[in-house]
């Protein structure tokens, strides 16, 4: 990677991940080659800035889940001593990494969209719809080849959040016995993702789908 695109990645990165007092130098935590694949986000341009840095953090997690392990804990995003944030510790370090990061089109963008519109309304979050949208994704043509699998997630919350919390918070999924965001978000087989990401005020709402296509 040459300088400039280098910085210019990294500018665009500070510009929306900034904290009052703390901003990440991810090359701390990461290979330049693993920065340059998981920051490519010339294939996601009809994200918004917000789902365009969740889409990062999350092909990081994925292509090097220890590396990111150590900068969640360094950079005081994981605190918790619960039995979920220590399990996540866990199944992070026993974590495989992925050789890619994730694919995306506009058919899994805005299937969302409504479902994310409507937890905001509701400030509550679920799965309502959820086979509906399943079926979409299903009987598309959007893919050459075929669909395996499909998973949900989704988060409402009233707390000012950046997309690093948003992640850290899927991946800790406090309360939630099956652990089945934190599953679907490391699954080695979910190779494609759509997000939805929409501010209201406080109001913040998430729905992804990530998609096994072979």
């Amino acid at each position: 990677m040459s300088k400039s695109v280098f910085f210019i990645v990294f500018y665009i990165l500070f510009q929306a991940v900034s904290y009052a007092e703390n901003k990440i130098n991810l090359s701390d935590y990461f290979s330049p080659t693993v920065i340059k694949e998981a920051c490519d986000t010339s294939q996601v341009k009809f994200f918004n800035t917000d789902e365009k840095v969740f889409f990062i953090w999350m092909n990081l997690l994925r292509m090097a889940p220890q590396r990111f392990l150590k900068l969640i804990e360094a950079e005081g995003f994981l605190n918790s001593n619960s039995r979920y944030a220590l399990s996540l510790k866990k199944d992070l370090l026993n974590q495989k990494p992925v050789d890619k990061p994730f694919k995306s089109n506009t058919l899994l963008k805005k299937i969302n969209l409504s479902h994310t519109q409507y937890m905001i309304k509701i400030k509550d979050s679920n799965h309502k719809g959820y086979e509906s949208r399943a079926s979409k994704v299903f009987h598309s043509k959007s893919f050459r080849s075929g669909i395996y699998g499909m998973d949900e997630i989704v988060l409402y919350t009233d707390d000012t959040m950046n997309p690093l919390q948003m992640l850290v918070c899927f991946l800790i999924d406090e309360g939630v016995k099956d652990l089945g965001h934190r599953k679907s978000i490391l699954s080695r087989q979910n190779n494609y993702v759509g997000l939805c990401i929409i501010r209201n005020g406080a109001d913040i709402a998430i729905t992804g789908t990530l998609v096994e296509v072979r």
